[in-house]
């Protein structure tokens, strides 16, 4: 394992953010060294999408694995994908290292240190997110309910000289869950580093 590696591992392993939980490295690529900074920014999906769509097309259109692609094709793949998320240098002098993908009704914070930080520990220096709504989904989430009963409560009797329990009128907190709909995200993050 490399040191690189090893700093991923260990650094990043602390408390995994969803950016970090469904991260995937592209074929062939490692960590790279870890970076001081990262510049996050968004991508609109009306290029991602179909970037993303082509690319499906030519995984499926050839005859030979996404991972047993000769270097040449793997990285026509990567220069399209490069593309479409707006860098501000020629795809060729880009490397694709990886990719979150994931879907959620929940909302996560690219601005947050999280995205950042986790980008810093796999060596890039971009790191490109896209998001595209796909509609309701059911979640469950848990509700506060207010209940009144009564309940014992110890009170310290100093003059026996001993806990007494004395019956008390209250208002608990019950959560339950309850099934609401919520919208679904789909959010794709790419890593991109400097540098072939």
């Amino acid at each position: 394992m490399t040191v690189a590696a090893l700093w991923v591992f260990v650094g990043a392993g602390c408390g995994s953010s969803v950016w970090q939980k469904s991260f995937a490295y592209e074929p062939g690529r490692v960590a790279a060294t870890p970076t001081a900074s990262v510049v996050v920014r968004e991508a609109p999906w009306d290029r991602v999408g179909p970037a993303l769509a082509a690319e499906r097309e030519r995984i499926a259109q050839s005859d030979t694995h996404r991972d047993d692609w000769p270097a040449e094709q793997a990285r026509a793949n990567d220069a399209a994908l490069l593309k479409s998320l707006q860098l501000p240098a020629d795809a060729g002098e880009m490397t694709l290292l990886g990719r979150s993908s994931f879907k959620t009704t929940h909302q996560p914070d690219p601005a947050g240190a999280d995205l950042s930080k986790f980008a810093e520990s796999v060596g890039a220096d971009y790191a490109i997110w896209s998001r595209r709504l796909l509609g309701k989904a059911d979640t469950v989430e848990r509700e506060p309910v207010q209940q009144d009963r009564w309940r014992w409560e110890p009170i310290w009797d100093a003059d026996r000289n001993r806990f007494v329990y004395v019956r008390r009128w209250d208002t608990d907190t019950a959560w339950v869950p309850v099934v609401v709909k919520k919208d679904e995200v789909r959010w794709v993050v790419f890593y991109v580093k400097r540098g072939g």
